[in-house]
């Protein structure tokens, strides 16, 4: 399956990754027709989070730590209440 990734902030490139990991990029004509041109690879990554800034030079990774073991998460209820103290 092909997950959007983003759109260059002009409209005329766009970024999707394949399921492999691969991240390809279209450059895209609107003028005088629709045109889309071939798929270029641009790197391949080892996340499935990825989002593409608009200027197409940057793109933002989740990419797993390497911790073994869980964070705990610590959850206060009532918390207004303390804050009166």
């Amino acid at each position: 399956m092909l997950r959007l990734v983003g759109w260059r902030w002009d409209g005329k490139q766009l970024w999707y990754s394949r399921p492999d990991g691969t991240v390809m990029g279209v450059d895209l004509s609107m003028s005088p027709a629709f045109r889309a041109g071939e798929p270029v690879p641009l790197f391949k990554v080892p996340s499935s989070t990825i989002a593409g800034a608009t200027d197409g030079r940057r793109f933002l990774l989740a990419v797993p730590s390497k911790r073994s073991t869980q964070v705990p998460i610590t959850v206060v209820l009532n918390w207004p209440h303390l804050i009166k103290k």
